[in-house]
């Protein structure tokens, strides 16, 4: 048997089904989808319906009327990882209930959370205001604002955009993932985290980059800081890493060594102190 087959994950809504989509095979976790349309593995709307169109009610209504099938995917499932796009109706409407599902089936869980770009204001004040409560419901989270990329690239085309994200995402996920069959919950011992991805020739030019681009602004010189570097890294490496990390924010980060060779790429995790943010 698989041992890592009491792990699965759920994408709820467009804006994530959009992502995982794009990134494709990137993401090995066995995973299903929850949406108002015909993308979704458990259907939840009449054939030819398409989407709930911000209506958080009725996607509530429509998850709810199918929530037996929802928790068989969660029986005899051990970490339960939850990604959605907040803001609009079916992850605003969706997101608690299906949290509420694991939890009640014997899962942990991990939230990934995406917030809107500032221009959506509707719809990321709503994401906003709904987020403290998800925080309380989830075992961790992890929160990525989509303005971030906006702010770095300002000119990126939507379509690049959404192969970053898919990128950054899936890269994060692998690694969350393969943590789970082991230490995942100490070291991630804090509630709600952020993350950066950078790659670059030079390994302190890439904790750099990453140290300036979380998905989520917050104060590095704060909480807990975790970094996952390729395997190949020599211990020299890893010493100059953590000098240049503890120059930049003060703290004495923690070193995750991947299964990959790829030591062009680094992966960062700040812990974030503020669920509202």
């Amino acid at each position: 048997d698989d041992p890592m087959d009491d792990v699965v994950m759920v994408a709820c809504g467009g804006g994530a089904f959009r992502i995982v989509d794009c990134a494709g095979s990137r993401i090995t976790i066995p995973k299903v989808i929850i949406n108002s349309n015909e993308n979704s593995v458990i259907p939840l709307v009449p054939e030819g319906v398409r989407g709930c169109f911000g209506d958080t009610h009725l996607a509530e209504t429509l998850l709810e009327d199918n929530i037996g099938s929802l928790s068989d995917f969660f029986k005899g499932r051990r970490i339960a990882i939850i990604f959605t796009v907040l803001g609009g109706g079916t992850g605003n409407g969706m997101m608690p209930t299906i949290i509420q599902c694991a939890r009640s089936s014997g899962c942990s869980v991990v939230s990934l959370v995406g917030i809107p770009m500032s221009f959506e204001k509707d719809r990321r004040d709503r994401a906003l205001e709904l987020l403290p409560g998800l925080v309380e419901l989830s075992d961790r989270m992890f929160v990525m604002d989509l303005e971030i990329l906006n702010r770095l690239f300002p000119r990126i085309k939507f379509r690049n955009g959404l192969e970053v994200h898919a990128r950054t995402v899936a890269f994060a996920l692998e690694n969350m993932y393969r943590l789970m069959n082991g230490p995942f919950f100490s070291t991630f011992s804090q509630r709600i985290y952020t993350f950066a991805y950078a790659s670059d020739l030079d390994p302190l030019t890439a904790v750099t980059k990453a140290m300036e681009s979380p998905m989520v602004e917050t104060d590095p010189s704060e909480g807990k800081l975790i970094l996952f570097v390729s395997s190949g890294f020599g211990t020299a490496e890893e010493e100059s890493i953590i000098q240049d990390v503890v120059s930049i924010s003060g703290i004495l980060p923690e070193i995750i060594r991947r299964e990959d060779l790829e030591d062009t790429k680094l992966l960062m995790f700040l812990s974030v102190k503020d669920p509202g943010h």
